[in-house]
C-alpha cells in the first residue's frame, strides 16, 4: 500500500501528456482503491489493469478463455423539457442526414485524432462538436448545442461522446 500522493505521481508519470488522466479521474481511482490509514491499494489497481489485457497464470493454462468485459456508456439524464428539445433536434438531424446522405462521424473522428487536440478516446470538445456539425451543414442554436453536449457527456467531464451521438 502506498500514499495517495505516490499513487498520483505514478499514474501521472505513466502517461504521455496527450493521454494524461484528469484530476477527477485520478481522484476517482484513489477513492476506488482506498485502504485503511489513508493509503491506496496499488497492487489491486495493477492487478485490475493487468486483468484487462491478460489472465493470471495464463502460461500454465494457455487454453483458458479470458472473461469478456463490456463497457457501457450512459447518457446524462436531463429534465423532461430539455429532453424534449434534444429529441426534437435529434429527429431533425436524423431527417437531414438521411435526406442529404451526410456522413457525420468523419469530421468528429478528424478532431479526435488531430495532433493539436487533447487526446480523448471517442470524445471531442464542445467546440469541436459544434464545428463538426457546421462542417456537415447541420445548423443549431447555442441552446441546442449546450443541451446536446450535456446529454452526450458520458464521461461527466465536459467532453462529447461523438461515437454514442453518431450511433
Amino acid at each position: 500500500k502506498i500514499s495517495p500522493e505516490h499513487f498520483r505521481m505514478g499514474l501521472l508519470a505513466g502517461f504521455d501528456k496527450r493521454y494524461a488522466l484528469a484530476e477527477a479521474q485520478v481522484s476517482a481511482l484513489v477513492s476506488a482503491y482506498e485502504a485503511e490509514g489513508n493509503l491506496v491499494r496499488w497492487k489491486d489497481f495493477s492487478d485490475d489493469v493487468n486483468e484487462i489485457f491478460t489472465s493470471k497464470g495464463l502460461e500454465a493454462r494457455p487454453l483458458h478463455v479470458p472473461k469478456t468485459v463490456t463497457i457501457t456508456r450512459s447518457l446524462v439524464e436531463l429534465p423532461p423539457a430539455e429532453m424534449a428539445v434534444v429529441d426534437t433536434v435529434m429527429e431533425r438531424f436524423a431527417n437531414l442526414i438521411k435526406q442529404r446522405s451526410l456522413e457525420l462521424k468523419p469530421p468528429m473522428l478528424d478532431f479526435e485524432r488531430g495532433q493539436h487536440s487533447a487526446r480523448m478516446i471517442d470524445h471531442i470538445t464542445p467546440s469541436q462538436f459544434r464545428q463538426s456539425l457546421a462542417i456537415v451543414g447541420l445548423d443549431t442554436t447555442n441552446a441546442e448545442i449546450e443541451l446536446l453536449c450535456k446529454r452526450f457527456d458520458t464521461n461527466r467531464d465536459g467532453s462529447v461522446d461523438y461515437v454514442l451521438f453518431t450511433s
